[in-house]
């Protein structure tokens, strides 16, 4: 996937949910990367990261991402910080990979200042799937009327 990476078109690189699953396994896997290989993944996230930062609505190219940053352990060489890449992390959450990337890369203690955040920007399937998925719903009590609010959201787009 890294050597002959997703269908290019004019705006970019183009992830689909097989590529996903596959960065997804690969992140369970958790394999020894040899430095050709980290360098390959590179130069594909370089790619990946323009297009991320430009067009935030398309979660597959943000989650596809974040799964290469960290897959590949390429996060200490792009300098983010971690907000940086907690707002990217809003962009995807509404994607159940998202969910376990979240937890495997240790960001759990900043669960509930993500939630609140994705609740304020209206991001409720997002909120939901974490809510669910870190057991909060004695906290967030939201869940019913946040779905509520998604429908009501959507409708009106």
């Amino acid at each position: 996937m890294i050597q002959n990476p997703m269908l290019r078109r004019d705006e970019g690189i183009i992830i689909d949910k097989g590529h996903i699953c596959l960065l997804d396994q690969l992140m369970r896997i958790s394999p020894q990367i040899k430095p050709h290989v980290q360098e390959m993944a590179m130069k594909l996230a370089l790619e990946l990261k323009d297009i991320a930062t430009r067009i935030t609505e398309n979660s597959l190219v943000i989650l596809g991402f974040l799964l290469l940053l960290f897959n590949y352990r390429l996060f200490s060489r792009f300098n983010f910080d971690e907000d940086q890449v907690l707002n990217l992390f809003e962009f995807a959450a509404h994607h159940k990979e998202a969910v376990e990337l979240f937890r495997t890369v240790g960001f759990v203690d900043k669960i509930s200042d993500f939630v609140e955040n994705l609740i304020m920007k209206q991001r409720y399937i997002g909120a939901v799937r974490f809510i669910c998925a870190f057991k909060l719903a004695d906290k967030f009590h939201l869940v019913n009327l946040l779905l509520r609010q998604d429908m009501e959201y959507t409708k009106q787009k």
